[in-house]
C-alpha cells in the first residue's frame, strides 16, 4: 500500500510539471489573446511550469533561493491580474502593498540570506493574494451576475483561492503538529493534499481560458 501511495504522488507530481502548459495550449488553439487577464494568466502559467520543473529536478539538494524568486514573481503577477478590476484609488493602495511586500522580502533576505528555508514568504504571499481576491470577487459577481461564468477572472480567482486556502490550512496543520519529518506518512499526506489542490487550480485556469468568449471584455470601459 505504501509503495502504491508513493507511486501515485510521484506520478501526480510529474503531471503537475507539465499541467501549467494546458491553459497556454488552449489559449493558442482558441486564439484567445484579446484579454489582459488571459495575457497575464499565460505568463503566470509559464512561471509555474518553470518553477515546477526546477522543483522536481532539485528535490534532493535544492537551494531555495530560486524558488523564493519565483514566489515573488507569482505574487506580482497575481496582484496585476486581480488588480485589473480595481479603481484608481484601490490600485494606488495595491501599489503601496506591493512596495511593502517587496521591501520586507528584500530586507528579510539581506538579513537572513536568500538561501534560508522558510515558509514565511509563501504565507505572506498567500495572505496578500487571498485578501485581494476576497476584496475583488464580490464586486465581480455583483456586476456580471450569471455572466460571471464566462469571465476568465472568476475561474482564475476561484482556482487560486482554493489552492492558497488549502496551502494555508496545511501550513497551520504542520505548525500545530510540530516537526513532521520523522513521520513519512504525514509528509506524504500533506504533499498529496497540496498536489491535488494545485491540480484543481490549474484545472480552473484551463476552464478560464476555455470559457472565455471573445467580444465579451473582461475589463469594463
Amino acid at each position: 500500500m505504501l509503495k502504491t501511495g508513493i507511486s501515485f504522488i510521484d506520478t501526480l507530481a510529474f503531471i503537475l510539471v507539465f499541467l501549467p502548459l494546458l491553459p497556454i495550449a488552449i489559449a493558442v488553439l482558441r486564439r484567445n489573446y484579446s484579454s489582459d487577464p488571459i495575457h497575464l494568466l499565460i505568463i503566470l502559467c509559464l512561471v509555474l511550469f518553470f518553477r515546477n520543473s526546477i522543483s522536481q529536478r532539485l528535490l534532493t539538494n535544492s537551494s531555495p533561493a530560486i524558488l523564493h524568486i519565483f514566489t515573488i514573481v507569482e505574487t506580482v503577477l497575481y496582484a496585476l491580474l486581480f488588480g485589473l478590476r480595481l479603481g484608481t484609488k484601490e490600485k494606488e493602495v495595491l501599489k503601496i502593498l506591493l512596495f511593502i511586500f517587496l521591501t520586507a522580502t528584500l530586507s528579510f533576505f539581506l538579513f537572513y540570506g536568500i538561501d534560508r528555508q522558510t515558509n514565511l514568504l509563501d504565507n505572506f504571499q498567500d495572505l496578500l493574494v487571498i485578501a485581494l481576491i476576497v476584496y475583488c470577487l464580490p464586486g465581480l459577481i455583483r456586476r456580471d451576475g450569471l455572466l460571471i461564468f464566462r469571465k476568465a477572472q472568476f475561474w482564475i480567482a476561484a482556482g487560486t483561492l482554493f489552492y492558497l486556502a488549502t496551502a494555508l490550512l496545511v501550513t497551520m496543520t504542520i505548525f500545530n503538529m510540530g516537526d513532521t519529518r520523522k513521520n513519512p506518512a504525514t509528509n506524504n499526506d500533506q504533499t498529496l493534499i497540496l498536489d491535488l489542490a494545485n491540480f484543481m487550480r490549474l484545472a480552473f485556469y484551463s476552464v478560464a481560458v476555455a470559457s472565455f468568449v471573445r467580444g465579451h471584455p473582461e475589463i469594463p470601459d
